[in-house]
């Protein structure tokens, strides 16, 4: 395919926040997740856009703390030809801080979630240990990992929820949600311009700590039955016993594989790291409306993996002798375990539709992410077979650019014009492919997730 079909816009990153981070499961209201997002089909000049994106906003009523707000843009496109360039993404996160038993059920106003007590229209509070086993209770009681009471501070935020973690040996994560044993999902449409909020402060650090980036660490994110869950979105808490406000967009979540009509948990916690006798209070969660739904284009092609549909995607290896695995990652794509075994192995991640698209003039965009201590010396481009077996490739783009524990989006424009022989008007399978570049035996791992074409 010549140049004028496929043009890789730009690929954005998700999170380049704490890419220091361990990475772990998640999804569904079940384990918390781990890292990775990219393109299709022949010649495609591609240009990528490295973003960078501040931590979080942390300023404190008493005294000045850094802090950064993580809001979300599309960065425009810029030259052909595979060069990074640096570019603001805001990703949408914003913090600011603030001075200032069993949970009975109330009925607060719809989109408070806990002001004073727990709007029962939310569900439950569920405390989870995800690892080593996974076990889940919705009584807090001595000797759980997640523990909680509702409690009166005395002060101007009244009653908050008390939640303590306690210890290494364990991995825990607080929920406001459905657990498994009584599963149910809410649609939360009309929050879809709006944002998850809450308040949130440090009382003890305990093991929690993490003095590389100078705070405890949380991970937040929206659920929508296993293995529905969106992307989560790292904070940092630096200092004790001050209430910080943090706003998470609910489109960033959205666009991150979370299905608003099915939501099973409404907000979920998860201290990173060491957890022992960490102790945290919550107030004030809600979701609040934004503005005006915006139509936003036609979908003609969409995958989430957020409905076990690892089975309908195939790997396939067309040359070399590299072995791999892929399954469903808790709702955050799927996982490519890639073992290479000489230089040239090619690995195919496709999937057959049920009936022929039409990509011409049409966008493209998908997400990867590959974790930490991971090879790197790959390429990967997206490949698509029209309905006679014809098969082209976009132009490789080369992971040695990307930073690892990173979500990365990529876009790609096709063209009117097209390699004699290839029907882009009936297109049968789409993909991505990967060509290992370094020489010897070596191992992979990454995610790809949200794969979208759109008129």
């Amino acid at each position: 395919m010549d140049k004028g079909k496929f043009m890789l816009k730009h690929i954005v990153l998700f999170s380049s926040i704490f890419a220091l981070l361990t990475a772990c499961g998640g999804g569904g209201s079940k384990n918390p997740s781990t890292p990775p997002p990219t393109t299709l089909s022949s010649a495609l000049s591609s240009s990528l856009v490295s973003s960078s994106i501040n931590s979080s906003s942390l300023s404190s009523s008493s005294s000045s703390v850094s802090s950064s707000s993580l809001s979300s843009s599309t960065p425009s496109s810029s030259s052909l030809n595979s060069s990074f360039m640096s570019s603001s993404l805001s990703s949408s996160s914003s913090l600011s801080s603030s001075s200032s038993s069993s949970v009975n059920p109330c009925h607060n106003a719809s989109g408070t979630i806990f002001s004073e007590c727990l709007n029962a229209s939310y569900g439950f509070i569920v405390g989870s240990q995800y690892s080593p086993t996974y076990i889940e209770y919705t009584e807090s009681a001595s000797g759980q990992q997640v523990q909680w009471s509702i409690f009166d501070t005395n002060s101007t935020h009244n009653k908050v929820l008390d939640v303590t973690f306690s210890d290494n040996n364990r991995q825990g994560q607080f929920v406001i949600g459905y657990p498994d044993s009584n599963p149910s999902t809410q649609d939360q449409s009309q929050f879809q311009t709006g944002s998850l909020q809450f308040d949130l402060r440090v009382l003890n650090f305990g093991d929690a700590y993490n003095a590389q980036v100078g705070g405890v660490v949380f991970v937040v994110r929206m659920d929508c039955t296993w293995p529905c869950a969106a992307h989560e979105t790292p904070i940092v808490i630096p200092t004790l016993d001050t209430w910080t406000h943090v706003n998470l967009p609910i489109r960033d979540l959205i666009a991150s594989g979370l299905d608003i009509s099915k939501i099973s948990a409404s907000l979920v916690l998860v201290p990173k790291g060491s957890q022992a006798n960490l102790h945290i209070q919550l107030d004030n969660v809600q979701l609040s409306k934004g503005g005006a739904v915006e139509v936003g284009p036609k979908v003609i092609f969409k995958e989430d993996f957020n409905s076990k549909t690892i089975p309908q995607w195939q790997l396939t290896k067309p040359v070399g002798n590299a072995i791999a695995e892929v399954n469903t990652n808790f709702g955050f794509g799927a996982f490519l375990n890639m073992d290479w075994v000489s230089t040239n192995d090619e690995l195919r991640f496709t999937t057959t539709l049920d009936k022929t698209i039409d990509i011409t003039g049409k966008k493209a965009s998908f997400q990867i992410i590959c974790w930490d201590n991971t090879a790197m010396n790959f390429s990967f481009q997206m490949i698509s077979t029209d309905a006679y077996g014809v098969t082209e490739t976009t132009q490789a783009n080369y992971a040695m650019t990307l930073n690892t524990g990173n979500w990365y989006q990529a876009y790609a424009d096709f063209g009117n014009v097209f390699d004699v022989g290839f029907d882009a008007q009936h297109i049968r399978t789409i993909g991505l492919q990967f060509n290992y570049l370094g020489s010897g035996s070596n191992t992979t791992r990454c995610q790809v997730d949200t794969i979208r074409i759109t008129e």
